[in-house]
């Protein structure tokens, strides 16, 4: 019997994410419902909304609670933009390509409900494929494709 200290369910950018984000000595495994790249990630179009800089964190998480028509849960918004800096410098130190202008500034776009240009691309409109190509090259979780999740049997606290 094989066992994990973490299963993910689904691969695309938020399950690659949380693998990265993991500590390295941790026993991981990650189950995708067919290839790795048939899912929304790999075919999204749109960039990667980011606060430009602290004074602009604020406005973001604003502006994202109005997208969201207030719906959203703010706790977890606020979370998403006040890391938001933190987490495109770590994939940009880790060699993720974003767009930029010929003096090598970020482009940044105004896109959906945002206030201001705070939006980044990587190849144009194929930002989702790029993150999704990127994070699958630094995995170093065990993947497993074709995997359908039918039900969790869950004893004393721990998933079987």
């Amino acid at each position: 019997m094989r066992q994990y200290d973490v299963i993910i369910i689904g691969a695309g950018v938020a399950g690659l994410y949380c693998a990265a984000a993991l500590p390295p000595h941790l026993k991981v495994l990650i189950l995708c419902k067919a290839q790795p790249w048939e899912c929304n990630t790999f075919y999204a179009q749109g960039g990667i909304s980011v606060a430009r800089d602290e004074s602009d964190i604020s406005s973001h998480t604003q502006d994202t609670l109005s997208a969201g028509a207030e719906l959203n849960n703010k706790e977890c918004v606020e979370t998403l933009t006040n890391n938001s800096i933190l987490v495109l410098n770590e994939l940009i130190e880790g060699g993720f390509m974003l767009d930029r202008d010929e003096n090598g500034a970020l482009l940044y776009a105004k896109e959906g409900g945002h206030s201001r240009a705070r939006i980044v691309h990587s190849g144009g409109d194929a930002t989702g494929r790029s993150l999704h190509t990127y994070l699958i090259g630094k995995l170093r979780a065990r993947l497993w494709k074709n995997a359908e999740v039918v039900d969790l049997l869950i004893e004393e606290d721990k998933c079987y």
